[in-house]
């Protein structure tokens, strides 16, 4: 599957503004995913090691495994934060159940706001999951072919 990190940050994050109605902080950082079929927006704000505030919004068909998968690894190896969460309309069916399948668990409703906030764990989701799986049996494979080729120079 075709899938590249996109660059041009100022007309993502622009979009991403769009869909939320409203404007991430400056110290956001925005992440952005290509497909042949659409594009997705990733918002990161409020970051610390402890959590970070995610936002999304896409264009086409852009919800792929691979992605998912990328972007978690992101989140819990590269930034190394324990839990990400998301705040979501209660009326956007489509984005919670995208959500909750991803493995996201929703904690409560906001009082006087009307949004709900989703939080996710390393633990809570098999994207995350099959992404370490995945990097660890990589690094086995290559540690192996080390060994073969240090054997054969033998």
């Amino acid at each position: 599957m075709y899938c590249q990190i996109r660059q041009q940050h100022g007309p993502d994050r622009e979009l991403l503004e769009q869909s939320i109605k409203g404007e991430l902080s400056p110290q956001s950082h925005v992440i952005s995913y290509e497909t042949k079929s659409g594009l997705v927006v990733f918002g990161l704000d409020n970051y610390s090691d402890i959590n970070v505030e995610i936002s999304v919004t896409g264009v086409g068909r852009w919800a792929r495994r691979a992605i998912f998968q990328h972007f978690f690894h992101y989140l819990f190896n590269e930034l190394q934060v324990k839990r990400a969460s998301a705040l979501v309309h209660p009326d956007n069916e489509k984005c919670i159940k995208l959500i909750t399948q991803l493995g996201f668990v929703h904690e409560c409703s906001l009082r006087g706001i009307d949004v709900d906030l989703f939080s996710l764990l390393p633990t809570d989701t098999n994207y995350y999951e099959f992404t370490k799986t995945k990097v660890k049996d990589s690094e086995a494979r290559a540690d192996s072919r080390a060994g073969q080729r240090a054997m054969a120079a033998e």
